[in-house]
Formats: structure tokens, sequence, C-alpha cells
């Protein structure tokens, strides 16, 4: 026990003895350890806020992030809403413009439309009718029907330019009337097979033109004859096939139709417009 207090004293001794012959003092010496130790627990202390505030750094670049993500839904949420807004403020603008043409067109309608009848009310109200004219039937359809020698008008005598369409089917031979008074006589189109033929009846009948456009009985055509001033002009299935200038027109008269003895005529959906 003595020998190793005296081999730690000498020891001791002998250290001591080496900082004295390396020429730095025993308390300088102390004191560079003692500033080391110090030195080392700030380092120590400063490494754990370091570490501290690094997790405080994360966890708040985890908040930015997930507030980000969160920025970037509602971002796309709101370009989701803004284009739903965008489309259906378009649909408005197309209603609306939509819209007004329906109320131009009623508006324009209104103003020009003389006369209307698709006999779908089952009668001929306001028609002026002889004894061979009744509304029938005809696959679900109601149609005018006039069986053998009889005529039909309507509408007053006072029209002048106007636009009349119908469609019609005969079986024979039918007439279309038109600028038709009581007292100076009326435009007459005779139609038959080997075509329509334009006609004026005033003290007696005059033919006034041929189309040369055959035309098949029994089968429904859609007839449409402008009359404006002088000018008469017809079209059979859309297509222009007669016209015809008067020098001494008839002015004013209403619409009517006829059909011949042993023939059976058909009229639908007749319409009489202002001519434009």
């Amino acid at each position: 026990m003595r020998r190793k207090q005296f081999l730690l004293g000498a020891m001791v001794l002998l250290v001591s003895l080496l900082v004295v012959s390396c020429g730095i003092p025993q308390e300088e010496y102390d004191a560079v350890l003692a500033e080391q130790d110090a030195t080392q627990a700030k380092v120590e202390s400063l490494q754990t806020k370091v570490e501290s505030l690094q997790g405080e750094l994360d966890k708040a670049q985890g908040q930015i992030e997930s507030i980000e993500n969160d920025r970037s839904e509602v971002e796309s949420d709101l370009t989701t809403a803004q284009s739903q807004i965008s489309s259906l403020q378009s649909d408005l603008n197309d209603a609306k413009d939509n819209l007004a043409a329906v109320e131009a067109q009623i508006i324009k309608m209104e103003a020009i439309l003389l006369f209307l009848d698709d006999f779908e009310d089952g009668d001929a109200t306001g028609w002026n009718l002889e004894g061979g004219w009744s509304v029938i039937q005809e696959d679900g359809n109601y149609i005018l029907q006039g069986v053998g020698s009889c005529s039909a008008d309507v509408g007053p005598q006072e029209w002048t330019d106007y636009t009349l369409e119908a469609r019609i089917k005969f079986s024979q031979s039918a007439k279309v009337n038109f600028r038709l008074t009581a007292e100076l006589g009326m435009y007459f189109l005779n139609i038959v097979p080997e075509g329509p033929i334009l006609n004026k009846k005033l003290l007696d009948e005059a033919l006034l033109a041929k189309s040369g456009v055959s035309l098949q009985e029994n089968q429904w055509i859609d007839l449409k004859i402008e009359i404006k001033r002088d000018r008469i002009v017809l079209y059979i299935d859309g297509n222009p096939i007669l016209h015809y200038t008067d020098s001494e027109p008839l002015l004013s008269g209403t619409i009517g139709f006829e059909s011949p003895e042993n023939s059976v005529v058909y009229v639908d959906d007749v319409i009489v417009i202002v001519a434009k």
C-alpha cells in the first residue's frame, strides 16, 4: 500500500516537474483546463439549444407544408368554383340571348302572322265550308278533307301582299284560290298531275302560266305561294317552279281551296303571313 502511494506521489511529482520543465506555469495550465472545460460545457449547451431549435424548425416547416397544401387545395377549389361560375354565366348569357331571340321572333310572328290552322283542335272554326268539307283524322293527325265539288275559304278580303303555305294531297286535281274577292274575282292554282297551272278569273277565266313540273296524286306536297303587288311566285316542296308578273293585278283578297267534281282534296298546316 505504501509502495503504491509512493509511486502515485512520484508520478504526480514527475508530471509537475515535466510541466515546469516545459516552461508552462501550473496556474496557467489549470486555467486553460478550466477554460477548456467551460468552453466544452458551453458548446454542449449550445448544441442542445441548436438541436431543440432544429426540432422546432422541423415542426414549423411541417406546419408550413401543411398550410401550403391547404392553400393549394383552397386555390384549386377556388379555381374550380370560378370555372363553374364562368360556365354558368356563359349558360345564363346564352339563355338570355335565346330568350331575346324567341321574344323577338314572337313579336315578329305576331306582327306578320295573318292566319294559322293545323286543325289539331279537331274543327275548322273560322272557315267558310261547303258541304263536302270536314275535319278528319289520318294516322292520328287532324286534316281538312274535301270530297266532290265543294269549296272552302278563310280570311278577310282586305289581305293584300301575303305568302300562303299549306300541305296538300289530291286525287285527280285540286284548286288553290288567293286574292279572292266576291266582286272582282281571284287568282287560282289548278293542281293536276301534269303540273300546277296559274289562272286568273274575272268575268272569264284566263290561263296565265304553266309550271311543267309533274305531281303525284295521293302524295303530300308542300305548297307556297308568294304574292306581292303584281308578282306571283310558286314553290313546290321548297323549290321555286313558277314566276309570273301581272300587268293588271288583283291587289287584295282572301284564300281558299276547292275540290273539283269526282276529286278528293286534303289540306293541312295552312299559314298566311305578310309578304316580305
